[in-house]
């Protein structure tokens, strides 16, 4: 990975310790609590925390995908705003923006709650009585579906960009296709969690619902690191 020229190389690395720590959350504990039928009430405190935690992992995750899909199409368009927003340091300080914004919806907002009845972690406990919107994140829905959207458009726009410039230049360079293919493949993972949880708020489930949140966020966590492994050697 840090054979790769920067900011690819700081965003990747940032990614990789920001997916170690959703692990934690995500992996470790929601296997747990799925295996002995946790809900809510057994541990409240621990669930508030933990969903806190990812939250701020999930959130930064999702920053981070969108940033390394747009230094690809800033370099695809060979654009001049790339230097301008990633040259030199600055690549770290929009890194940094990121991490501060999973640390405001930590402090600040709704956490995702463990919930038995789906095995993952969404913004209903599903407590029995309890019918009020205390546990409403409007600011996670609409970022969710800004993401979406975003990355919906973003991912088909690189793939178009990669066209253009291969059909105009012939082959393009090995490496710098490696960069961009893997860039599009880490994107896709959290893509599709986004889509689920953003569904989540605004249909009601499904039978199904419940084996959907439960792939998609673990293929997020476990699933987009196998491009990351395979493509970078060292």
């Amino acid at each position: 990975m840090f054979a790769l020229a920067p900011p690819s190389r700081e965003i990747l690395a940032s990614f990789g310790i920001c997916d170690c720590f959703a692990i934690f959350t995500a992996g470790h504990f929601t296997g747990y609590f799925v295996a002995v039928g946790t809900v809510f009430c057994d541990y409240p405190l621990l669930i508030y925390c933990l969903g806190s935690f990812g939250n701020q992992s999930a959130n930064t995750s999702f920053l981070l995908t969108f940033l390394l899909l747009l230094t690809r199409i800033l370099d695809l368009a060979a654009s001049k705003w790339k230097d301008f927003l990633f040259k030199e340091n600055r690549a770290l300080w929009s890194i940094g923006i990121s991490i501060g914004f999973g640390v405001y919806l930590n402090l600040f907002g709704t956490p995702g709650l463990f919930n038995a009845d789906f095995g993952s972690w969404i913004f209903d406990p599903m407590i029995p009585g309890l019918t009020n919107n205390q546990f409403e994140a409007k600011v996670q829905g609409i970022f969710n579906l800004i993401f979406c959207f975003s990355l919906g458009i973003f991912t088909p726009l690189t793939y178009l960009l990669q066209w253009r410039r291969e059909r105009k230049y012939g082959q393009m360079v090995s490496y710098k296709k490696q960069v961009l293919q893997q860039a599009i493949l880490v994107s896709v993972f959290p893509l599709l969690t986004a889509t689920a949880y953003a569904t989540l708020g605004l249909f009601a489930s499904s039978p199904y619902f419940m084996l959907m949140m439960y792939i998609s966020s673990n293929a997020w966590y476990a699933g987009h690191c196998l491009p990351l492994l395979q493509q970078n050697h060292s």
